[in-house]
């Protein structure tokens, strides 16, 4: 009888150490599948200050977290904003370099309701594929997957507190988990 009950307490604790091992690796693969996406997210934020705008329309250009980005007839607008006229220059403000995983643009105005448009491409300063328009508030347009640059393109004077692009930084990692006891990852 000591045997039998030997065995069964041997049999029930090698099932709930395999048991331990499936919830752990549970786990951490639901903890790796809800961190992932906020870990590899990335904003830029552009104000008047990026481009060192002044009280005088310019081209201006700025590098930020790496990425270029051009405004054409810039402006440093009362309290501070990005003062863009279409009637100055093109009233542009576009990246002159990709940014892989372009998510969002998310944009503040400061004042004032002129609609500006925003394009989305594969190319610098796209001009054709409208994405999305707005002119009062803060709006947020989302970009197609694939998508690599963006113009802001306004009519008329407009004024922005914050341009913000959103992107997913898309470095990848290949990783594959040791598996001995018939597809159960082992964390020994």
């Amino acid at each position: 009888m000591l045997i039998k009950i030997n065995y069964i307490y041997v049999v029930i604790s090698k099932i709930l150490n395999d048991m331990k091992k499936s919830i752990f690796s549970a786990l951490c693969l639901v903890l790796l599948a809800t961190t992932t996406q906020s870990a590899w997210g990335e904003t830029i934020t552009l104000d008047y200050n990026s481009f060192g705008l002044t009280t005088s329309y310019a081209k201006k250009t700025a590098t930020v977290n790496g990425y270029g980005f051009t405004v054409d007839r810039g402006y440093k607008g009362s309290g501070n904003v990005i003062q863009m006229n279409s009637s100055k220059g093109s009233g542009t403000l576009y990246n002159t370099t990709p940014i892989s995983g372009l998510q969002s643009i998310t944009i503040v105005v400061s004042s004032g309701s002129k609609t500006y448009t925003v394009y989305q491409g594969t190319t610098e300063q796209p001009t054709t594929s409208k994405k999305g328009t707005g002119s009062t508030g803060t709006t947020t347009i989302n970009f197609d997957p694939g998508q690599t640059y963006f113009t802001l393109k306004v009519s008329g004077a407009s004024y922005f507190s914050s341009i913000t692009i959103t992107y997913s930084d898309k470095t990848t990692y290949n990783v594959e988990p040791k598996t001995t006891n018939g597809g159960s990852i082992d964390v020994d």
